[in-house]
């Protein structure tokens, strides 16, 4: 019995076979590209609808989010504002029936504040002769009390004008912490070099720096400790006058009122020189009209005066002398 073998596989139906392979897997791609944009889009839709549930539900659900975010900022904000270093100075004048009165009134508030009186200076009133008296403090007060020291000089007289002036010095007080800082690391290495020093020359090389570097500490320290008391007591100037009476002019406080005072002292020179220019000048003239008088007369008898005789000729032979043979 004949068994059959493989039927022989033509090329034309191989190439047949590949092209229906790649055929269906063209069609299971796009098959599955259309359920995924099916897919996306019934998640957007989802995610459409719960968004909107939340823009609905914005003022119930999202109100805690709201308020933590600006919470957060804020208490950024009141770090930085601590770490500020601010020093502040300001002046007030004020009119009071009694200046001296008035101004014990001020040291009594100032103390009370915990402040401190620096400078006063009064003038008594009152006598023959006299004025109704004057007084001038310059006092320290807590920085946080500055406020209230202002408002309790309403209490004390009538407060004409009043002017606060604050200045930012933390970019200062970082530097000379950061030098203190590292002048101090110099000066433990310094002493760390001086008790390894094994030679009498590097014992005083080391003694040297170490003095440098610890003087040099000193002066910051100081500089560090007088602007700290300058950001913890701020400077308050005190003029107290009686009513009608002109306070004593203080100098410029700003950039502007410096150069229009300035402008100003220009134009009052401006017009004493013309002044003076004007008397003098009638005197002027008359030097002027004496001066010509007096060169005209000069030349006309340098004129008139008398002729010298002339002198004998230069090569005319003057007398001879006979000389004598002995």
């Amino acid at each position: 019995m004949l068994v059959p073998g493989p039927l022989p596989v033509r090329p034309s139906a191989g190439r047949a076979v590949r092209r229906a392979v790649r055929r269906g897997g063209l069609a299971l791609g796009v098959v599955a590209l259309l359920l995924a944009g099916c897919t996306a889009g019934q998640g957007d839709g989802s995610g459409g609808s719960q968004a909107a549930e939340d823009a609905a539900a914005g003022p119930e659900g999202g109100g805690e989010a709201a308020d933590v975010a600006p919470g957060t900022d804020g208490g950024a904000a009141a770090v930085a504002d601590a770490d500020r270093q601010v020093v502040q100075t300001g002046q007030a004048w004020l009119t009071a029936q009694d200046p001296a009165a008035a101004a014990d009134g001020v040291v009594v508030l100032v103390e009370g504040l915990g402040g401190r009186v620096d400078d006063r200076h009064v003038v008594a009133g009152g006598g023959e002769g006299a004025g109704p008296g004057s007084a001038s403090l310059v006092v320290r007060v807590p920085a946080d009390r500055l406020t209230d020291a202002l408002d309790g000089l309403e209490r004390l007289g009538e407060v004409t004008e009043q002017t606060v002036a604050a200045r930012d010095v933390t970019g200062t007080a970082q530097d000379l912490d950061a030098r203190a800082r590292a002048l101090r690391l110099s000066v433990a290495r310094m002493e760390d070099l001086l008790a390894r020093a094994s030679t009498s020359s590097d014992l005083v090389e080391a003694e040297r720096a170490l003095t440098e570097r610890q003087s040099e500490l000193e002066s910051l320290e100081a500089q560090r400790a007088r602007l700290a008391e300058e950001v913890a007591l701020s400077t308050l100037t005190v003029t107290v006058s009686a009513p009608g009476e002109v306070p004593a002019a203080t100098g410029p406080a700003t950039f502007a009122d410096g150069v229009g005072t300035g402008w100003a002292a220009l134009g009052r020179v401006v017009e004493v020189a013309l002044v003076v220019l004007g008397v003098l000048l009638p005197w002027a003239g008359a030097v002027a009209l004496v001066a010509v008088g007096v060169v005209a007369v000069a030349r006309a008898l340098r004129r008139r005066g008398p002729r010298t005789p002339p002198g004998p000729p230069a090569d005319a032979p003057g007398p001879q002398r006979e000389t004598v043979d002995a």
